[in-house]
């Protein structure tokens, strides 16, 4: 069967992932979008352009607000879980953390950011990482979804997550950064982060 046969994304499983691969992966840099959930490996393609826009526009637009909090802002961190070891690890788009909770790689359980971004692409996992966030202690999490056009606003009580966007839409503000609010541009992927 050829490959235009399938459609755009094709979910597989494979009970091991040979080694061939994995060094492949790694070789490429292809294995910079991989996480470890509870050791399973889940590889994800890499980020779209728009994606990527997205993902520059929050990290500048909240850079300026948190280094007056005294907080730093990162992109593409792994957050790993103390109880999971080097089995269990996601990686946020965007996060805002204390720079003391930075660890050599990464941010650990005990020191997970106060605010994890997820830029949501078609048919990914975005939402099934919603209780690993609240069991490392997450305080605000935002998933933004340009296809729906709908950003989703969850804050941790240091075990669940619970949505507080009411109603879901193009917009929230944020509660680890107040007076600062994200919006989806819809005419456009895009973002717009607003301070006052």
């Amino acid at each position: 069967m050829s490959r235009s046969a399938y459609p755009y994304l094709v979910r597989a499983v494979l009970l091991e992932v040979p080694q061939s691969m994995i060094d492949e992966r790694r070789r490429s840099g292809a294995d910079r979008w991989d996480e470890m959930w509870e050791g399973e490996l889940h590889m994800s393609p890499p980020p779209s352009f728009a994606h990527n826009r997205m993902g520059r526009c929050l990290v500048t637009g909240l850079d300026a607000v948190a280094a007056v909090h005294g907080l730093e802002v990162t992109y593409e961190t792994g957050l790993w879980a103390a109880d999971g070891g080097p089995e269990s690890y996601r990686i946020p788009d965007v996060s805002v953390v204390h720079p003391d909770r930075i660890s050599q790689r990464g941010m650990e359980t005990g020191t997970a950011p106060l605010l994890a971004i997820e830029i949501r692409s078609s048919g990914d996992e975005a939402y099934l990482k919603i209780p690993f966030y609240g069991r490392v202690g997450v305080t605000e999490l935002v998933i933004i979804d340009a296809t729906t056009e709908v950003i989703r606003r969850y804050v941790g009580n240091g075990l669940t997550m619970t949505e507080v966007s009411d109603p879901a839409g193009p917009s929230v503000r944020l509660e680890t950064l107040p007076g600062v609010s994200i919006s989806l541009i819809t005419n456009q992927p895009g973002i717009r982060v607003e301070c006052g």
